[in-house]
Formats: structure tokens, C-alpha cells, sequence
């Protein structure tokens, strides 16, 4: 069955460490890429501001913003995933690149939007609390890999 299956590929990867010294490097590089995250975000706010003054500027900004990030996020998700095919071990403990570019860019992104969102103008409570467990979870799991050397 299904959990056979998983506890055979998983015989063949390294058991999982926390690296403290790996985490604070990758602290670094997180918060490199949630700053320019931010800072572009917030020059597509004001490019929207001007262009489209009737609208609310940060849900316009962040679907903006979402076109120009997105596209490179899914692309380095399927270069990831045809670099690290080759075997188990390389799909559950590979890394390369594009796998951390994508890691850390997306991670940035959920952090950055958990701020962004308490500025749109017609988000209800409820929704806000659904945005922000969901993007929390989401750079929860996605972070784990910066301490557990995966």
C-alpha cells in the first residue's frame, strides 16, 4: 500500500537535522527576497495609484504584481522538478538552484502578502483570518526545508 511505499522511499534520504547555522543563512537570503518583494510591490502600488486612481490600488497592485512574479515562480517550480527527478533520494532530499530560488521566493511572498492584505480596502475579517492562516501555513510548509538541511 501507499504507506509502504512511502517508508521505502524515504529509507533512502538522510534523516532530518536542524541546522542552525544553515537557518540563519537562509534567514539572510529570505529577507533579502521579501525586501525586494515589498519594494516592488510597493512601486507597482504607486504606478497603479497614478495610472488608475478609481480603483483600490493594493488589490490592482497585488494582481499586477502577482502577473510579473508568478510566471518565473512556476518556472523555476518545473526546472526543480526536472533537475531533481533522477531518484528518490534526489525528490525528497535534492536540492539545486532553482529549487531554493523557488523556495525562498514563495516563502518571501506568503510573508510579504500576510502584511499586504491587511491594506485592501474590502476584505472582511473572516477572509482576512482565511488569508492569513492560509499564507502562513503555506511559508510553514515550504520553510521547513531552510532548518532541516532538505
Amino acid at each position: 500500500g501507499f504507506p509502504a511505499a512511502a517508508r521505502a522511499a524515504m529509507a533512502h534520504c538522510p534523516p532530518w537535522q536542524f541546522d542552525l547555522a544553515a537557518a540563519q543563512e537562509e534567514a539572510a537570503k529570505l529577507s533579502v527576497h521579501g525586501t525586494v518583494q515589498l519594494l516592488g510591490f510597493l512601486g507597482v502600488v504607486a504606478l497603479v495609484r497614478w495610472w488608475v486612481p478609481k480603483v483600490d490600488p493594493v488589490a490592482t497592485a497585488d494582481n499586477v504584481f502577482g502577473m510579473l512574479l508568478y510566471p518565473p515562480l512556476a518556472g523555476a517550480a518545473l526546472l526543480a522538478t526536472y533537475t531533481l527527478h533522477q531518484d528518490h533520494s534526489s525528490r525528497w532530499a535534492g536540492a539545486s538552484p532553482a529549487a531554493g530560488w523557488f523556495a525562498r521566493c514563495f516563502v518571501a511572498r506568503c510573508l510579504t502578502h500576510t502584511v499586504v492584505m491587511f491594506f485592501y480596502r474590502k476584505m472582511k475579517a473572516g477572509e482576512v483570518v482565511l488569508m492569513l492562516l492560509h499564507h502562513l501555513l503555506s511559508a510553514a510548509c515550504f520553510g521547513h526545508v531552510f532548518v532541516v538541511k532538505r
